[in-house]
């Protein structure tokens, strides 16, 4: 049974270094010989494709024999894919932590890594003629 780094929201080239404890490791005839090598699963949030594509492509710079096979879906149907599914994966990146939570422990996992939040801002010019229009009674329309 593989063991997972779930994580949620962004942060993630953080924790690819930490998966190499995942992957085989190949026994050097020398020291400096030293490769990771074999196959990562990330289950990720469609709202981190971009972001993961750029991540992969650095980590695979530096890891060129482990072949990274990612997977995009809603947040929830990640978690499902394993706890529903029983799909592995080594890195599952969530863009709502709670789905982790409620879904994955203490029967998946036994922790989380929280590393952002976002919110969310409207932003206009001060000369814009919107300015005057926008308030905390209407901004949703």
């Amino acid at each position: 049974m593989r063991r997972y780094i779930l994580l949620c929201v962004v942060g993630i080239a953080a924790a690819l270094p930490l998966t190499a404890g995942l992957i085989s490791m190949r026994k050097p005839s020398d020291p400096a010989d030293l490769s990771v090598h074999g196959e990562l699963i990330i289950f990720h949030a469609g709202s981190l494709t971009v972001p993961f594509a750029r991540i992969v492509s650095a980590f695979n710079a530096e890891h060129p024999h482990v072949r990274v096979l990612r997977e995009a879906s809603g947040s929830r149907l990640c978690a499902r894919k394993v706890s529903d599914l029983n799909r592995e994966c080594d890195i599952l990146a969530s863009a709502d932590y709670s789905v982790i939570e409620s879904l994955l422990i203490p029967e998946h996992t036994e922790w989380v890594v929280k590393f952002a939040a976002n919110e969310m801002a409207i932003a206009y010019r001060r000369d814009s003629h919107r300015s005057k229009e926008i308030n905390e009674t209407n901004w949703y329309e």
